[in-house]
């Protein structure tokens, strides 16, 4: 029978099909029983803790094949990657830059691309690391960003871009609306210091998930 899985902080699609033995998170994504949490969630690797993810039934699927050869089957899963973005201080990108990058005990050091932009392929299982740049480290943590319309989640991603928005959990209004106002200055919004519609679509563009 069907589970419904209630998402933790840290979970994502990817990982929970894999806690489910599904080589793909599409085919827990797509079950009709998932529409639903579809149309609030667009990208199903940004999930909120407490929303409830349909695990359906596995289906099993038997290939017929001659007993006297030798076949070749291919598991096939979409790949997972983790993309970072560096940006300076006034928010210009930082191409062709060798950074350190920790991430579950495995050392790297990619170098960006022209956007300032670097990507490695993940698991399922991915947790915590370390970004050094430019100077500073920063920590970063797979699964632990909240949808851009959740206070965690616009939040997180002020901090993220550079504008001090508090600590997502215990952050004051002070530091909210100053941040949500620098945000909206630099990138040509009316200045209200309200997190409205037109400002978290803007944030999700800048932040770029």
């Amino acid at each position: 029978m069907p589970v419904l899985y209630t998402v933790i902080p840290g979970d994502y699609l990817a990982k929970i099909a894999a806690q489910f033995g599904f080589l793909d998170g599409a085919t827990i994504w797509n079950d009709p029983a998932n529409a639903s949490l579809r149309q609030i969630r667009p990208n199903p690797e940004v999930l909120l803790p407490g929303d409830r993810v349909t695990i359906p039934d596995k289906e099993r699927r038997v290939e017929e094949r001659p007993t006297e050869r030798r076949h070749t089957f291919v598991l096939r899963r979409s790949p997972l990657k983790l993309r970072i973005a560096i940006r300076d201080r006034v928010h210009h990108a930082e191409p062709q830059l060798t950074v350190d990058f920790t991430l579950d005990g495995q050392i790297d050091q990619p170098t960006t691309d022209g956007n300032g932009m670097f990507e490695r392929r993940i698991s399922p299982s991915a947790g915590s690391g370390a970004l050094t740049a430019l100077g500073e480290s920063v920590a970063v943590h797979v699964g632990f960003l909240d949808p851009v319309d959740s206070p965690t989640g616009w939040k997180a991603r002020l901090n993220n871009l550079g504008y001090a928005a508090g600590p997502v959990d215990r952050s004051t209004p002070v530091e909210e609306r100053s941040a949500l106002e620098e945000f909206q200055c630099d990138v040509g919004l009316t200045v209200t210091g309200l997190a409205d519609g037109t400002t978290l679509q803007k944030l999700l563009e800048k932040h770029g998930s």
